[in-house]
C-alpha cells in the first residue's frame, strides 16, 4: 500500500518515496537489507554487476568516455536517486 500522506519534513519525503519505488524488482529495504559495501563509487563501476563488462564485450560503441565540454549547450539528466538513499539511509 502507498502512503501519500503529505509530510512538512521534506528529507523524510525523499527517504518514503524513494523506499516506495521499485529497483529491478525489489524494493529499497531489500536493498538496504543486504547492505551497500559492494559499490565502489569508482566512475565505470555499475551497481548492476558485471554491466560494465557486458557492454564492452557485446556492445562497445554504447558508452565511450568524453569531456565535460562535449555535452555544452545540451541538455542532461542525471539520475541519482539511488546516491542519494544511499547517503539518507547512512546517516
Amino acid at each position: 500500500m502507498v502512503d501519500n500522506r503529505v509530510d512538512a519534513n521534506p528529507r523524510r519525503m525523499l527517504a518514503r518515496s524513494l523506499l516506495l519505488s521499485p529497483i529491478g524488482g525489489r524494493t529499497k529495504p531489500d536493498l538496504a537489507a543486504r547492505g551497500s559495501g559492494t559499490h565502489s563509487g569508482a566512475p565505470g563501476h555499475a551497481h548492476c554487476g558485471g554491466l560494465t563488462k557486458l557492454l564492452a564485450e557485446h556492445a562497445p560503441r554504447a558508452a565511450a568516455q568524453r569531456r565535460v565540454e562535449d555535452y555544452r549547450g545540451r541538455v542532461i539528466a542525471v539520475d541519482a536517486s539511488l546516491s542519494i538513499y544511499q547517503f539518507l539511509v547512512q546517516r
